[in-house]
């Protein structure tokens, strides 16, 4: 009983750091999901996060069907918050076409059918730990994938 008392903190630590990495992950993974069936579609895929309601979901980019079939939508997980960066051109003025969609208003990645990412998509996505750890999912450099870094918050 003594010994479980003393790993118990770590253990918890060492899950949660897991659960960060894995959501991490699932975006990354939604977001070569999108690209892809943006390219083999021909039609425009939007990855959003609804960073109130602590949600993210995939889905055609509204106008070109009545309802995606194939749109998925995920819970971040309780103890995880999305942050995009203040000043990013992507939340300060919303597309015309969110006009009639569900999601309008909301930071949102926009995968084109040529296989490259809008430049109306924000440059950084911060998934932040309430214990403080953050994994930032960036742009490349080429500008047509994000990737996971691992930063401190500052």
């Amino acid at each position: 009983v003594i010994g479980v008392s003393f790993v118990t903190p770590h253990l918890q630590g060492f899950f949660r750091g897991r659960t960060l990495q894995s959501e991490a992950r699932q975006i990354i993974s939604m977001m070569h999901n999108g690209q892809s069936r943006a390219v083999s579609g021909g039609v425009p895929m939007t990855l959003w996060f609804d960073i109130d309601q602590k949600k993210y979901g995939l889905e055609e980019e509204p106008g070109y069907s009545d309802k995606d079939p194939d749109a998925v939508e995920f819970p971040l997980n309780e103890n995880l918050r999305i942050e995009i960066p203040e000043g990013d051109s992507s939340v300060t003025q919303p597309a015309l076409s969110d006009i009639n969609s569900a999601h309008a208003g909301l930071p949102k990645i926009t995968f084109l059918p040529d296989g490259t990412i809008a430049e109306t998509s924000p440059k950084t996505i911060r998934i932040v730990d309430s214990d403080g750890p953050v994994r930032s999912l960036t742009k490349s450099r080429d500008r047509n994938q994000y990737e996971i870094t691992t930063s401190t918050q500052e």
